[in-house]
């Protein structure tokens, strides 16, 4: 009996650390497309402020 009692806690212990291993990677997933976004925003920036200084030159 303790021993299903051990093999079911387990259970439930690689289920909740699958569970929120599979979280983590989707917020990591999210973090890096806000990072990709942002920086791409900031490389169009540059070349709009770079591109305006050289047509106004």
């Amino acid at each position: 009996m303790a021993l299903h009692a051990t093999a079911a806690e387990n259970t439930a212990r690689m289920l909740a650390m699958a569970s929120a291993q599979g979280m983590t990677e989707r917020k990591l997933d999210a973090l890096q497309q806000t990072a990709r976004i942002s920086r791409q925003e900031s490389v169009t920036t540059e070349i709009l402020e770079l591109s305006a200084g050289v047509t106004s030159s």
